[in-house]
């Protein structure tokens, strides 16, 4: 319950600084919307995460998440100041609609370019491994650790190798 009382008071924060600073281009109305309706979203995505069986955390994230995800779009409808932007575009789009379609066919074909280069590097990562795989099969470990605090990775302490050579384990052909 401290999670969702946590969660309420950060969004609503957030959404009371953001309608303050629109006191003068909104109703109270509009205010209290923008006020009220991220977090009673946040709120909402909280209890549904923890009931689709997410931990707490998660939940409390998610919800934080959605909740300032729906403050941005409550103020971006909302708030007539925001509207001049899509007014504009808009504007724009019906003047010049070849350049519009040129633009569009452009974001698009470069969208997918990106996205086909980069499936292709991972299934040609995965390629190269199962070859390598199949060609040199079974082979050794190293088994390591990364100290975070030293940035470096660290090996396995000496007494621990002692312990298992000692322990007569017959499967590992050395150690």
């Amino acid at each position: 319950m401290l999670l969702v009382l946590l969660l309420a008071i950060l969004i609503f924060v957030g959404a009371s600084v953001t309608a303050y600073g629109l006191r003068r281009g909104c109703s109270r109305g509009a205010r209290a919307l923008i006020i009220l309706g991220p977090t009673i979203d946040g709120i909402l995505s909280y209890f549904i995460l923890t009931w689709l069986g997410f931990s707490s955390l998660n939940g409390f994230v998610g919800g934080l998440m959605f909740g300032l995800l729906s403050l941005f779009g409550v103020q971006a409808i909302f708030s007539p100041r925001r509207l001049l932007a899509f007014r504009l575009a808009l504007q724009q789009l019906l003047r010049k609609k070849r350049q519009a379609a040129l633009l569009m066919a452009g974001l698009m074909i470069g969208s997918a370019i990106i996205s086909s280069s980069l499936i292709v590097g991972d299934s040609l990562d995965q390629t190269v491994r199962e070859e390598v795989d199949a060609a040199w099969g079974d082979t050794d470990l190293l088994i390591s650790g990364f100290d975070v605090n030293a940035g470096q990775v660290t090996e396995i302490p000496q007494s621990v190798v002692e312990d298992l050579r000692s322990s007569g384990i017959q499967t590992i052909d050395s150690i």
